[in-house]
């Protein structure tokens, strides 16, 4: 049998090695690199996003904190100008000082409701943010992963 010829094994054994060193070489030079480099570009680009991500959420809760300090100064001026309007009026203008009473919790109502509407437009404007920011991520992540498989020419087989 051919394969159990002795003379053949050195030149097999050659062979077989040259080919594993080539392999070995082409992997370890060319195909680890451009995967790890890949690999490094998607995580920079995806912790890009991470970080505006965060960028907004602060920034979302510093408005909701900055919203909510509205809302407590107005309602303590609204009681402190009742207050002080009730000081110097007299018994005879009390209705009066009832109707402005009501106007102040009518202005606070109306403030309230201005700054809940401002907050939830942000609110939905940061959501529909963040699903453009997860979409484009999935896209260059997939044009990434594309980009990264090696291509190989049907016309090149033997």
């Amino acid at each position: 049998m051919p394969q159990f010829d002795t003379s053949s094994f050195q030149s097999s054994i050659t062979w077989l090695l040259i080919v594993l060193y080539t392999t070995y070489s082409f992997y370890k030079y060319y195909v680890i690199p451009n995967f790890l480099r890949n690999i490094n570009k998607r995580n920079e680009y995806i912790q890009s996003f991470i970080d505006k991500e965060r960028k907004i959420q602060f920034q979302r809760r510093e408005l909701f904190r900055t919203h909510q300090d509205l809302i407590q100064h107005t309602k303590k001026q609204c009681e402190t100008d009742f207050l002080d309007m009730e000081t110097k009026l007299t018994y005879k203008s009390k209705t009066k000082i009832s109707n402005y009473h009501q106007q102040l919790i009518e202005k606070y109502q109306t403030e309230e409701r201005i700054y809940k509407r401002q907050f939830d437009s942000l609110e939905k404007n940061i959501a529909t943010k963040g699903e453009e920011i997860a979409k484009e991520v999935v896209e260059t992540f997939n044009q990434l992963s594309y980009q990264a498989l090696p291509t190989t020419n049907p016309s090149n087989k033997e």
